[in-house]
């Protein structure tokens, strides 16, 4: 827009980009700005006026950008009368300088703490009269990346209104920068409740849809869709059909966002499968991502949600043919279903909506959103801002603990040790006490290779495991310190910690975090002499390596002998975190006893021929009784540290005394039957029907239940006076074995398998700390699918009823397998004649007997050393680490890499596939 100036330049300027409605008309003045009226009613097109007036300030702003300043300058006519002196120069509010002459030279281009970078000059004349600002000319510093996106997320609230990073606008407690972080809007406070808010929630999501042919999911938002629609089920199976409206089956991308209600706080699975890939996220926060092009492996996640709204976004793509999409939910109060009919949309924008969204996200599941993460200065990408072992959701709100401290009381006893010994032991009265040192280089034996560097030791293989010793002086509870350093390049590896042989506790070392670090571990109670401390480096990447520097140890003591001796802590310790109550009498033989352990698997029971693991910190045990006395029972826990004794009698049942008409045991349980009334004084009685039982008043006779199914049991009593005595009672025998013991399944993957159905009486129930778990029924079977979250053991219980005691038990064990980008693929040789030779790694942790990996090619110029396409893998093949090589043979014509899919089975039956 060009408006001539007499005895000066044309004055230049470009107005918009402007959206014209019909029936509205804006107005455009140079200095008051753009204003908008509603046009009378019925009117069709729109209107745009435009002021006709001359320049009363300077104009025609221009600048000049060197590497670190920039020079301003501007055309000037002076208004009638007007008499110069200087021209002054503001950014924003702030003045910049002077100057004689229109032009102003060597402005820093800093970045300005209120963020703006508008520049305004006015004309001052002699008498000091100052003409109205200049139309503004924006120039920008050399931002940083984050500088840069900061202040366009500024100028997207702001504008050029100057504002400090440390304002706050809304009130709300956090900063502008703090919102800048948290992606919220400055301007805007969070409802205290969502109930707060009125939105119109409407079925479906919305579902964007991109074209390309992309190897991995792109970044959609550097994208632009070519189609956007409204679906209320976005889901669809394995199709070469056109994904709904798309119009396209390959080379499609899709973003498909929208809401979802959660009814109740808890847990709840999510499971995604997908061809090519694809990522879901929930409250902006990935959580879980399918790359397994090419197969159906179906890939899961559990996480704890909030009650209420949350927001969703899948990201997706598909290379070529065979598209797929496919996200099922489950919760405690639903089974597995297709998650798209949960989802909503809103009618229309809110943005008390996206402001009560933003203030619920939670991006590192610690239990503390991240505004409150902000607000605190903790991290809210890492679970544990002062790396002490305890989430900073569990700091805040289980042990009132600071999150950015290690020490928060300021004791000398750091918060994990305090957590670690419990509520229940005086801090005040116990210290720890230093043992020994034992260098990294000390070790005793090892497997893998390992090399001394001074005090130290590194693992230069791909996997090892190393061994310490030391003599505990005492029976006692020790800490252990021990020092690493993870010299890692590509991604995070664990550790796996071993006392004697046993499995202590895994810890995993970042990636990319090179530093030396200190990993504290407590001991079970143990008895005095020599002990050997395990460390697994259980890694499967290549060039990631791992350095012990040595183990610290020490002792727990009493800090005041006379107010607490150094037994009273140790007793008070064990009994807070091992509880078992022995009922003084059972109905059943064998008595049944379930409780929990700090470390279940050192739980004895006397007069038990097991003890049997059921969940983390969970146990149970079967005492045979006697029917003429009490059986006296001990349960001791963490080597005999501490002990539970007491004694059970058989509780003989009398079948004409008994309140219930039906008694329910389990198979395999004795009863000690007798019959008699109240006010029976001698006699005979006599019990028929399904089983034969006779004897003499007051003497029970017990009977052993071997067989599943209903029992009806006649009793009969007759007095020595000859009065009878009759009653029909019911027993149900209630049984259930899994048709396996233990399931081996591929970590991190799903694996479905079959049950007998259990019928209503037994209840299945599957380890919390499994990634997901669902029950399904389907005729006279049931279908497990479990994700395993570890290579150690999980469990699967069959249940007498909601909580009852166990019928019987199905272990869950995990393995790690990892092949290909996984491990390493390297060039080994080549011939003469061009052949090339590629040798692959495999692990398989841990390497069972009965797992067998089986691999395949599928491309052409590529054969096994063998001159095969098929090679199996079995438990001999692999290392004493669990690594095995494969060698590839790679012709000259070969116009690939070397595919191939490898799938696991358990005694045959399939486990999973890997393309």
């Amino acid at each position: 827009f060009t408006t001539p100036v007499p005895g000066g330049p044309d004055w230049k300027r470009v107005i918009g980009p402007l959206f014209l409605p019909a029936g509205e008309k804006i107005a455009i003045d140079s200095s008051a700005g753009i204003a908008r009226e509603t046009l009378p009613a019925g009117t069709e097109g729109a209107e745009l006026s435009l002021k006709l007036e001359l320049p009363l300030s300077p104009y025609n702003l221009r600048s000049e950008l060197l590497p670190d300043a920039l020079t301003l300058s501007w055309d000037w006519v002076a208004p009638e009368g007007f008499v110069l002196d200087h021209f002054k120069v503001r950014r924003g509010d702030t003045p910049v300088g002077t100057s004689a002459t229109p032009t102003l030279a060597g402005i820093p281009r800093l970045v300005a703490e209120d963020a703006s970078y508008s520049y305004t000059v006015t004309a001052v004349s002699v008498s000091g009269a100052e003409t109205r600002r200049s139309p503004a000319v924006q120039v920008l510093p050399e931002f940083t990346a984050e500088e840069k996106a900061y202040f366009e997320w500024k100028y997207r609230y702001f504008g050029d209104t100057p504002t400090l990073a440390a304002d706050d606008p809304d009130g709300d407690g956090l900063s502008n920068y703090q919102e800048f972080l948290l992606g919220s809007n400055p301007r805007i406070a969070p409802p205290g409740a969502e109930s707060e808010l009125s939105v119109e929630k409407q079925p479906g999501s919305l579902v964007k849809y991109y074209s390309g042919t992309w190897s991995k999911l792109p970044d959609f938002q550097k994208l632009k869709a070519y189609k956007e629609e409204v679906l209320t089920a976005f889901c669809f199976p394995t199709t070469q059909e056109n994904i709904w409206g798309s119009k396209r089956n390959a080379g499609l991308g899709m973003c498909i966002e929208g809401y979802f209600s959660v009814p109740a706080a808890g847990n709840y699975n999510f499971y995604l499968s997908c061809n090519d890939g694809a990522v879901l996220l929930i409250d902006g926060v990935p959580v879980l991502e399918n790359d397994n092009r090419g197969t159906s492996r179906e890939h899961a996640v559990r996480m704890n949600l909030k009650a209420g709204s949350h927001a969703f976004r899948i990201r997706y793509f598909n290379y070529d043919a065979g598209a797929r999409l496919l996200l099922h939910w489950s919760g405690d109060a639903f089974g597995k279903v297709l998650f798209d009919q949960s989802a909503w949309h809103l009618s229309a924008e809110s943005a008390g909506f996206d402001e009560y969204i933003a203030w619920s996200r939670d991006s590192d599941s610690d239990g503390l959103t991240d505004a409150e993460e902000l607000k605190r200065g903790t991290d809210r990408f890492n679970a544990d801002s002062d790396g002490d072992g305890i989430p900073d959701g569990d700091e805040v709100d289980k042990y009132h603990t600071d999150p950015l401290s290690t020490d928060s009381d300021g004791n000398g006893i750091n918060d994990y040790d305090e957590m670690i010994l419990g509520e229940a032991v005086p801090i005040d009265r116990i210290s720890l006490v230093p043992l020994c040192e034992i260098g990294g280089a000390g070790y005793t034996s090892c497997s893998g290779e390992w090399e001394p560097q001074g005090n130290a030791v590194r693992c230069k293989s791909l996997r090892g495991e190393i061994e310490y010793s030391f003599t505990a002086p005492q029976a006692n509870v020790y800490k252990l310190v021990i020092a690493v350093e993870d010299v890692q390049y590509d991604s995070s590896g664990e550790l796996n910690f071993f006392l004697d042989g046993k499995f202590l506790e895994k810890r995993e070392l970042p990636s990319g975090a090179r530093e030396k670090r200190e990993i504290t571990i407590f001991t079970p109670h143990i008895r005095p002499g020599v002990h050997t401390i395990g460390i697994e480096w259980d890694n499967h990447k290549q060039f990631n390596e791992m350095v012990c520097h040595g183990i610290g140890i020490s002792a727990l003591a009493a800090e005041n002998s006379a107010r607490s001796s150094h037994g009273q802590i140790l007793t008070m310790l064990l009994r807070e975190r091992n509880r078992i109550e022995i009922p003084t009498c059972s109905r059943v033989s064998p008595a049944y006893l379930e409780g929990i352990a700090k470390y279940p698997e050192l739980v004895t029971v006397s007069s038990a021929d097991e003890v049997r693991l059921i969940s983390a910190n969970g146990w149970f045990a079967e005492v045979e009784l006697a029917a003429d006395a009490a059986t006296p029972v001990t349960a001791a826990f963490e080597n005999a540290g501490y002990s539970v004794s007491g004694q059970i009698t058989w509780k003989p049942t009398n079948l004409l005394q008994e309140e219930s008409r039906t008694i329910q045991i389990r198979k395999g349980d004795s009863l000690l039957l007798y019959a008699f009334p109240e006010d029976a004084r001698d006699g005979e009685w006599q019990i028929g029907g399904d089983i034969k039982l006779s004897g003499q008043y007051g003497i029970p006779v017990p009977h052993k239940f071997t067989e599943v199914g209903t029992f009806r049991l006649q009793a009969r009593f007759s007095s020595a006076a000859g009065r009878i005595s009759e009653r029909d009672l019911t027993v149900e025998v209630v049984g259930y074995e899994f048709p396996q013991r233990d399931m081996a399944c591929w970590l991190g993957w799903g694996r479905d398998w079959s049950i007998p159905e259990c019928g209503e009486l037994v209840k299945i129930e599957g380890d919390d700390r499994l990634l997901a778990f669902t029950l399904t029924s389907s005729g006279t079977s049931q279908n497990i699918l479990a994700y395993p979250d570890d290579d150690k053991p999980r469990y699967v219980l069959a249940r007498l009823g909601e909580k009852g005691p166990v019928l019987d038990v199905q272990q869950i064990s995990a393995v790690g397998i990892y092949s290909s980008g996984r491990t390493y693929v390297r060039l080994l040789d080549q011939l003469e004649d061009g052949t090339k030779r590629y040798v692959m790694g495999v692990v398989k942790s841990p390497n069972r007997d009965d797992v067998e990996l089986r691999l395949n090619i599928f491309v052409s110029g590529v054969l096994f050393d063998d001159g095969t396409v098929s090679k199996t893998l079995a438990a001999d093949d692999f290392n004493e680490l669990g690594v095995a090589e494969v060698l590839f043979i790679y012709s000259p014509e070969a116009k690939t890499s070397v595919c191939h899919n490898l799938s696991a089975y358990q005694n045959g039956a399939y486990m999973g596939l890997r393309r």
